[in-house]
């Protein structure tokens, strides 16, 4: 197969500008690197409003890159895939030598001097939403075809569903268990609540209203929708209905200014109750000291997951565990062209039940 000289990119040039569709180069496959021809990538519904901003030096990236936060593809070559093999490419990328030097696609890198070097590479800390990609083989996932029966565009549902399973196996969720998630109407939240049901738990899918949670508990097997009044009495004994929980998982997002469902839920944790928290807001939050000592509570953050459970992630799928197809989500594709309709439809509709994907 001959390449091409060039292929077509949706580029954010600079922050406070429009992205735009360009022609690069294609690029010189380097050593732990493959160069994959992307089918198609997911759209995030909260790039539009970091790109259209004054760039944040705590939260973003050097410009110009590639958008995107995950892509499925091919390999078209590779020193360690073979070409034509299907892959799924994630977003989360770290030193080779030390994971606390990071960056996440198309998003922003940690502020350490090592991260900045990582994002000083256009491929590092450029995504997927183009006709080719290239990507350190860190970021390259192969899917075995025989074991899924589903369109692979779907497979984009993984970069939700792998921030949601860093997040449960940091609380250490076992089947049986009961979890309370919250606030759970979100893309990223929403996934934990769909993979806390398949893997075994009880679940509680928390909001601040009915309707934004109830479809839910329709949707997945053993997750009850619980809306919290701000009374903590009332919801303490609405999050125990089922007995004390033994994990929370906190998604607060960050337009949001504080962490509105902790304290209640540090109430109603039982005995050596485990919390995550896996959201993204900078205000702080405070531990009732007593609470948390005479239950012998945990509290930890999590930062999006490992290589390793992402791999772990995967295998779920591949075995029928995790469906992540049509009885998972519902699908929006759009042509690469159209990236500025998909931008301003996955701003609007953020929740489990719409993928939207870029499509080549």
């Amino acid at each position: 197969m001959s390449l091409p000289s060039t292929y077509k990119a949706v580029v954010l040039p600079q922050y406070e500008h429009e992205v735009e569709l360009q022609t690069l180069p294609i690029p010189e496959v380097q050593t732990g690197t493959a160069l994959v021809k992307i089918e198609s990538s997911l759209v995030n519904g909260d790039m539009r409003p970091i790109f259209s901003k004054p760039r944040n030096p705590m939260f973003s990236l050097p410009p110009p890159f590639v958008i995107g936060t995950a892509g499925v593809g091919r390999i078209i070559k590779s020193d360690t895939y073979k070409p034509g093999q299907l892959v799924f490419m994630d977003s989360m990328v770290t030193s080779r030598d030390d994971p606390s030097h990071f960056l996440v696609k198309t998003i922003f890198d940690a502020p350490s001097p090592q991260s900045k070097d990582l994002s000083a590479v256009f491929h590092k800390r450029s995504g997927y939403s183009a006709e080719y990609a290239l990507v350190d083989v860190e970021n390259v996932y192969p899917i075995n075809e025989s074991a899924i029966n589903f369109d692979h565009d779907y497979l984009n549902n993984l970069s939700r569903l792998a921030v949601a399973f860093g997040g449960l196996k940091a609380v250490g969720l076992k089947p049986g268990e009961t979890i309370a998630i919250a606030p759970s109407s979100g893309a990223f939240s929403s996934a934990a609540v769909a993979l806390a049901s398949a893997l075994g738990a009880r679940v509680l899918a928390v909001g601040r209203s009915e309707s934004s949670v109830a479809p839910l508990a329709k949707k997945f097997k053993n997750v009850h929708a619980v809306a919290l009044s701000g009374n903590q009495d009332e919801d303490v004994k609405a999050l125990t209905k089922f007995g004390p929980l033994n994990a929370y998982m906190d998604f607060t997002p960050s337009n949001l200014s504080s962490a509105i469902y902790f304290k209640t839920a540090l109430h109603a944790l039982g005995f050596g109750g485990r919390v995550v928290l896996s959201g993204f807001i900078w205000s702080e939050v405070s531990i009732p000291y007593g609470l948390a000592v005479g239950k012998n509570l945990s509290v930890r953050g999590k930062i999006m997951y490992t290589r390793a459970e992402l791999k772990e992630l995967i295998q779920l799928v591949e075995s029928g565990t995790l469906r992540i197809d049509d009885q998972y989500s519902g699908i929006k594709k759009f042509a690469l062209s159209e990236f500025n309709e998909s931008m301003d439809f996955a701003g609007k509709t953020k929740t489990f039940d719409a993928l939207p994907i870029l499509k080549n």
